[in-house]
Parts: C-alpha cells; structure tokens; sequence
C-alpha cells in the first residue's frame, strides 16, 4: 500500500535509461522551474539512478493518509509559469531536454525591440491611426450633399450655355455679317480657352492656396509674404498651402468667369466680344471641372457620371427656352441677361457649400505642423568639434508638375485623343444642326431650335445610363459594353433620311 502512495515522476536524462522511475517527497523540484521566486532551488543531488526510501505516516484506525499541517510546505503554485509575467516583446524561451542534474533555473531575455519601445507602435498608437483616419475621411465628405448639389448645379449651368449654341448661332450670322469660316471659329475659341485653362489650373491653385503659416484659418485673399508685409510691417515667416482653401476660390472665380460670358454675349459687343466670350467660358469649365471632377471621384461611386448626365440636361432646356422666346418675337439677347439669375445663384451655391470647414482646417494644420517638426532628435543631433549641436532640417524636395508627369504616360495621350474626338464631334454637330436644317432642308425658323434639345436628350439618357451602370458592371463587362456600341456606330450611315 505504500508504495502506491509515492509519488512517481519521469524525467529526461542523457543515458540510455529513459524514463526510469524516481521517488522524491519533493515531488515540485522534478519539474523545472523558470523563476527562481516561485520555489527555491533544492540543493540536493535528486539523481534518478537511486531512489530515496520515505516514510509516510499512516493512520492505522482507518488506514488513510494524514499529513502534517505544521511540516507541509504549500508552494505558490502547481504551474512554475502561473505567476510569470512575460512581456509582449520578449522573445520565445526554447526548454532544453535531457538535462542531466537538478532542474536548471530558465530566464527570459528580453529582444533588443524592448529597449526600443518607442519606435514599435502599440495598440493605443494603431486606433489613434485609425481614428485621424476616419476624422479625415469625415473632413473630406463634409457637407456632402450641399457641396453635391452645387456641383450638380454648377455643371447644369455650364451645359445651359453650351447647348444653346446652335439654336443662336444663325442669329449670330445675321447680326455680325459672318460666313461659314468665321461661325466656326466660335468652336476654336472654346478649344483655345479650354487648353489654357488646362495648362494654368495647377499653377493657379498653388497659388490660391497659400495661406499664412502662423495660424489654422484660411482666408479669401492669397497669403503673399512680401506684400503682408508690407501692408503691415511686420515680418512674416512664410505661408503653407491649403488644398481647400484653392478649391474654394477656383470654383468661385470659375463661376464669376462664367456669368461673364453671358454679360460678353448678351451686350452684342460684336464679332470679338463673341469670340472672347466663347473663350472665357471654356476657360472657367476648365477651372471649374479639374476641381469638381476630383471631388466627385472621391465621393458616391455615381456622382461623376450623374454631373455629366445634368451637363447634357442643361443643354436639353436651354434650346428649349431660347427657341420659345425667339418664337415669342422676345430678342434673343434676353436669354443671355436672363441666365445671370442662375448664374448668380450657382456662384452663391459654390462659395457656401465649398468654404473650408473648421475640421478642414483643423486636418490641414495638422498635417502642417508634422511636416514642418520634421527635423532631428536632440538626442541624435550631431555636434561640431566644440560640441555644439548642429540643428538639422529635412529639406522637402520640390514635388514635379503634374501635368508633365501626366504628359509623360501613354495612355494618357490616348485617352486624349478619344476624348478629343468625341467632344468635338459632339459640340460642332450640336452647333452647325440647327444652321444645316435651316440652309438646306428648309427647317422652320420658329421651331429648328428644338431639334438639338432632341440631340441633348440623347446623350443625357446615356450618361445617366452609364453613371448607373459603371459601378455594378466589372472591367470586361464595360469594355465590351463600349465596344458594342461603338460597333452599332456603323449602321448608323445606312439610316436614310427622306428630304
């Protein structure tokens, strides 16, 4: 009966004898221990070769073990790692096997990432990350649906003088005393206006985004250092750049552009001011879409192809409208005064819904201040040979255009180039209908305006089509979709129209 009551434990030793049986009433001294705080280390020899007679008192009235409460040693615990506390950068601790001895004292080594605690970020640094993420995320899609409405309405607007261009231009005809070749130019004025607006508009908003270095506001006017200070006489330490700042102004100084050019139409100032005016409003679509169209792109999946479906819309009503005062014997010069209404309201729209926010501004500063304290840590700071520190600065390289960057892609060019053609082909064909009805099929002057409503409705249908579409279909999906219509284009020809 005793010997079932000894407790038996197996240890790894390096002879051949593996796994023989050793008897100890230190039974916690086989297990080995890693902390030498838990249980102290037993200077016996324990040797599993020779086994160590015990004798356990019995009670022999009813034959069951009692120990001795006042000679029993209760360890801290069963397990030697229950009260271990590892560290998170400590480096995983390998047991040796078949040692040969006492169990041998184990410590954990701490990797050298541990002393660099500060360069590893924690948990509290990746959701504070995360956190100035989605603050940024909210900062950007602020005002949202205002800043979509006026978009959405700032480009109906640009479709509204766009598309009336054919039902006027016969009128323009008579009222200048022009031919053919001069007509046209018109469309040359609006491809100038628009190429220097491309080639001016990252220049032009790096300009108008500068703002003063010292505070978080932004401001109407550009931060110019010499001329604060000489407005003010004091000195200036420099100006930062504010992206919304310089897309605040760009679309409103595009929108001022653009009721200019209804100003420049309607005084019938003659032949030049028309051409101007065709050139001013390309330029301020210029402006207005390389702002617009990356705010859309960065909001609802849908808002890019929607504000080209309500630019065709515009072009839809406006030949509408004109073509029923014309037909009202209402001169034609009305539409144009008439359509500073809307153009006021469009410039009220985008100044409001665009003002930089508090949060913007509050990101922008942010990000400022950290790449202004970029600079080196005092604790690394090089001296010089008298042992003064020597402050180090990290110099920004100046960031290339983007527009050569862009100029410099292939595909680029090609986009370009079907751009290009589809653009002209779709303003001269909307532009010269109404004069080809009227000279050679002998149209009705009070109702050929509304044909290139029918023209605008077209292409309305198909970019909303489009817009709705775009999302839900994969990259096959749309570039067979694309091809399928363009190879419908051949059986366009074999449609007859009876004279």
């Amino acid at each position: 009966m005793s010997s079932l009551l000894r407790p038996v434990v197996l240890e790894p030793c390096q002879t051949t004898l593996r796994g023989r049986r050793r008897s100890s009433h230190r039974a916690l001294d086989a297990v080995p221990r890693l902390l030498s705080s838990i249980v102290p280390a037993s200077s016996s020899n324990d040797s599993a070769i020779s086994d160590e007679p015990i004798s356990i008192p019995h009670d022999t009235a009813e034959g069951v073990y009692t120990p001795d409460s006042s000679k029993t040693v209760t360890p801290a615990s069963l397990s030697p790692l229950s009260d271990a506390h590892v560290s998170d950068y400590f480096t995983s601790t390998a047991v040796g096997r078949h040692s040969s001895s006492a169990p041998v004292l184990y410590t954990l080594t701490p990797s050298p990432t541990e002393t660099l605690a500060r360069s590893i970020p924690s948990r509290k640094t990746s959701l504070a990350s995360t956190e100035k993420d989605v603050s940024d995320r909210r900062s950007e899609l602020e005002r949202l649906k205002w800043r979509l409405t006026a978009g959405f309405f700032s480009y109906f607007l640009c479709g509204w003088g766009d598309g009336v261009t054919g039902t006027v231009l016969p009128y323009f005809t008579t009222a200048f005393h022009l031919n053919t070749m001069t007509s046209s130019l018109f469309f040359a004025g609006s491809t100038l206006g628009f190429f220097s607006g491309t080639l001016v508009v990252e220049p032009l908003m790096n300009f108008l985004g500068r703002c003063s270095s010292e505070r978080p506001n932004n401001s109407l006017i550009p931060h110019v250092p010499w001329v604060s200070k000489c407005c003010t006489g004091k000195k200036v330490h420099g100006s930062r750049h504010s992206a919304s700042q310089a897309r605040h102004l760009v679309v409103v100084i595009s929108s001022v552009l653009h009721a200019c050019h209804f100003v420049m139409i309607g005084s019938k100032g003659g032949y030049a001011a028309t051409f101007m005016a065709y050139a001013v409003a390309a330029f301020s679509r210029a402006l207005l879409t390389a702002s617009l169209n990356a705010y859309f792109a960065s909001g609802p999946q849908q808002a890019l192809g929607y504000s080209y479906g309500l630019w065709s819309l515009g072009g839809v009503l406006s030949p509408i409208l004109c073509q029923t005062l014309i037909s009202s014997s209402i001169p034609w010069v009305r539409f144009y005064f008439g359509s500073l209404v809307l153009s006021g309201i469009n410039a009220a729209l985008l100044y409001f819904a665009f003002k930089p926010t508090a949060r913007e501004n509050s990101r922008e500063w942010r990000e400022f201040t950290v790449e202004t304290s970029k600079i080196v840590s005092p604790l690394s700071t090089p001296t010089d040979e008298d042992g003064k520190p020597t402050w180090q600065t990290t110099q920004v390289a100046p960031q290339s255009s983007t527009l050569r960057l862009a100029l410099s892609l292939l595909y680029v060019w090609t986009i370009s180039l079907l751009g290009m053609l589809y653009c002209g082909s779709e303003t001269t064909t909307q532009g010269l209908m109404v004069t080809y009805l009227l000279g050679t099929r002998r149209a009705n002057p009070k109702t050929v305006g509304y044909v290139t409503s029918g023209f605008w409705g077209g292409i309305t249908i198909g970019r909303f089509t489009w817009g709705y579409l775009v999302p839900r279909l994969s990259f096959t999906q749309r570039k067979f979709t694309i091809l399928g219509c363009l190879r419908s284009l051949h059986f366009a020809p074999r449609i007859v129209v009876p004279p």
